[in-house]
């Protein structure tokens, strides 16, 4: 795999090297400018995945030196784009979806904090459920006692009608 700055040496070195030919010549003309400019993207690299950065690199290196038009440039730099995106896709496509992890359930508390003994019952709450067992066992009917936490039911009001809250029409 070429580095980007040993592509930009090879191709500094054939640019370099059709410059070298052309001064013996002393020929200046538009033609060995050609020929030198075509000698440097010649030795540019290909545009495959893996030497997106090198060329992105030459194309640069060689719009400072002027061997690209800016037009040309342009349409390089466009194309190397395209490339880094489809390389984007294709990574992503070969990455295999992650199974997500399995929670592990919560562990139980050992077995002696599960056999603690019961809280002590208030000597008011014995009361009722001896009441209510009493009252099952001769057979009468149950009536819910209140819990000594409940407040007792809104009596009815002279004021109200039905002593709910309403106010009664005189």
């Amino acid at each position: 795999m070429t580095t980007p700055e040993q592509a930009v040496q090879h191709c500094l070195d054939a640019y370099n090297k059709a410059c070298a030919e052309d001064d013996a010549r002393n020929d200046h003309s538009p033609e060995s400018l050609a020929r030198v400019n075509r000698a440097y993207r010649r030795a540019m690299p290909f545009l495959t995945p893996a030497t997106i950065d090198a060329f992105l690199a030459c194309v640069t290196h060689g719009l400072v030196l002027e061997i690209f038009t800016t037009a040309e440039a342009a349409k390089l730099l466009y194309a190397t784009q395209i490339a880094v995106g489809s390389r984007r896709t294709a990574q992503q496509q070969s990455k295999a979806p992650q199974p997500q992890p399995v929670p592990t359930p919560t562990p139980l508390p050992p077995a002696a904090t599960l056999r603690q003994t019961p809280a002590k019952a208030s000597k008011d709450d014995t009361n009722h459920v001896q009441a209510m067992l009493e009252q099952i066992l001769s057979g009468k009917s149950i009536e819910t006692p209140l819990a000594p936490w409940r407040k007792a039911p809104p009596t009815a009001s002279p004021l109200t009608k039905s002593g709910l809250g309403v106010p009664t029409a005189s």
